[in-house]
């Protein structure tokens, strides 16, 4: 495996791809893309690919991640593509391995979370939601609040207040 600019691997083939799975710093999502099918939902952003040169082994990818789209043209095979999203101080990076007349085939690298930062997420799968309408009378001007309780897994509990009228 080659180290990139930025200091991560690059996986070459998928036993490569399967090598930085079990290291587990990053997780990694394998796409297929081709011309006429459009943009491709590859992990949380979309690939589209332009336009395949095989002989020289290159490419030209339009690529949307938090409603931003760019394109990079006549990239390299195994040359990464560094991109950051909002919220996440690690880049995405994004490796084209194979190139044929029609079609790309690659990885999509993403940070992992910190597992304090993963527990902290306040919507998880063993969750309980549980939502109380409160109504006030106050004259006229008679407004429904709602109270949501989130219990994560019987730990935590908190609260959201929110106005609705």
């Amino acid at each position: 495996m080659a180290r990139s600019e930025m200091g991560t691997l690059i996986a070459r083939n998928h036993d490569e791809i399967d090598q930085l799975r079990h290291m587990g710093t990053r997780d990694y999502y394998e796409f297929t893309v081709t011309r006429k099918a459009g943009a491709q939902k590859v992990g949380a952003v979309q690939v589209e690919l332009k336009s395949t040169n095989q002989k020289k082994n290159q490419f030209t990818i339009n690529v949307l991640a938090d409603d931003k789209n760019f394109e990079k043209k006549n990239r390299s095979v195994n040359e990464p593509i560094f991109f950051y999203t909002g919220g996440s101080r690690a880049a995405l990076e994004l490796v084209v391995n194979k190139v044929t007349k029609s079609s790309a085939s690659g990885y999509l690298s993403v940070p992992r979370l910190p597992a304090a930062r993963r527990q902290a997420l306040p919507l998880q799968a063993n969750k309980t939601i549980k939502m109380l309408h409160l109504r006030s009378n106050s004259g006229e001007d008679s407004r429904t609040s709602s109270l949501i309780f989130l219990s994560l897994s019987g730990d935590a509990e908190k609260s959201y207040y929110s106005q609705a009228g």
